[in-house]
C-alpha cells in the first residue's frame, strides 16, 4: 500500500535540543538486501510507514510503494504525519555520499549523508526523532548502502536506552548490488528520541558516518469504523 504523506518541511540549519530515551529498551535487528531492486524489507506487517527519508536526495522517489522524502544533505531535517526526523552535528553539515559507496541502483541507494572523518575528531552525529506518541511501539529503519569491501562494522546506538536482541553493530562486506537495513524497534516513553550512527574500522573507535535513508514505521490507531463497531458490541452486550 502506497503511503501519502504530508508535504515535506525542509528546515535548514535547525537545532533542537532532543534528548535521549528516557528509560525505553531498544531491541535490534539486521538484514542484508540481496540487491538494488530487494523492497522486501520496507513494509513491516501490522505497521505503517510513518516517514521516510531519502538521504541525500534532491527528490521524493517511491521505492517498495513507498515515498522516500528528500532529505539535502546538510542541518537538515524531514517531517511526515507528526513525526520529525532531524540529522546533524552541532555546527557541522554532513556531505554527499563520495561516488563508489553504491552505484547503479535508485536514488535511494545511490545517495546518501557523509560526516567523513569529522567523527574521529570528536564531533557527535545524530538522528533525532521527535512526534513521537508515547506507549506506541516504533521501528526505526536506517538503510546503509555501502558495498565496498573493506570489511567495516556499521552501527547504530539509541542514547541513553537499554539495548536488546541483536547487537547495535554489524559487520558489512558486501557484494556488488547488497545493502544493509538495521532496524530499531522499541515502545516510546517519551515524545523524543536520539539515535548515534558510527562506522568503525574493525574493533577501532568509529571515525566516520554514512546513511542512505531513514522510515519510521508505526502500529497504527484503530480506525473509525472499528472503534465504533467495538463500542456497538458492547452495548449490545449490555442490553444482553
Amino acid at each position: 500500500m502506497k503511503l501519502k504523506t504530508t508535504p515535506l518541511a525542509t528546515l535548514a540549519a535547525l537545532t533542537l535540543a532532543v534528548p535521549a530515551f528516557a528509560a525505553a529498551t531498544v531491541s535490534y535487528s539486521y538484514y542484508t538486501a540481496t540487491g538494488s531492486s530487494d523492497t522486501s524489507w520496507v513494509n513491516v506487517t501490522g505497521y505503517d510507514s510513518t516517514v521516510a527519508g531519502n538521504v541525500g536526495g534532491s527528490a521524493t522517489t517511491t521505492f517498495g510503494a513507498v515515498d522516500w522524502l528528500p532529505m539535502t544533505v546538510g542541518n537538515v531535517s524531514t517531517t511526515a504525519n507528526g513525526v520529525l526526523v532531524h540529522y546533524a552535528a552541532a555546527g557541522v553539515a554532513w556531505a554527499s555520499t563520495p561516488s563508489g559507496f553504491y552505484s547503479g541502483g535508485p536514488s535511494l541507494l545511490n545517495d546518501g549523508g557523509y560526516s567523513g572523518s569529522l567523527q574521529a575528531s570528536g564531533v557527535d552525529f545524530t538522528i533525532d526523532l521527535s512526534g513521537l506518541t508515547v506507549g506506541k511501539d516504533y521501528k526505526i529503519q536506517f538503510v546503509l548502502a555501502d558495498n565496498r569491501d573493506n570489511n567495516g562494522y556499521a552501527t547504530i546506538l539509541a542514547k541513553g536506552a537499554t539495548v536488546t536482541g541483536d547487537s547495535a553493530r554489524y559487520r558489512y562486506s558486501y557484494t556488488a548490488g547488497q545493502f544493509a537495513v538495521i532496524t530499531a524497534s522499541f515502545t516510546a516513553d517519551a515524545t523524543t528520541a536520539q539515535f548515534q550512527p558510527g562506522q568503525r574500522w574493525a574493533d577501532a573507535v568509529p571515525n566516520a558516518t554514512f546513511l542512505s535513508g531513514i522510515q519510521v514505521l508505526a502500529v497504527p490507531e484503530p480506525s473509525t469504523a472499528l472503534l465504533g463497531g467495538l463500542g456497538m458490541l458492547a452495548l449490545l452486550r449490555r442490553r444482553r
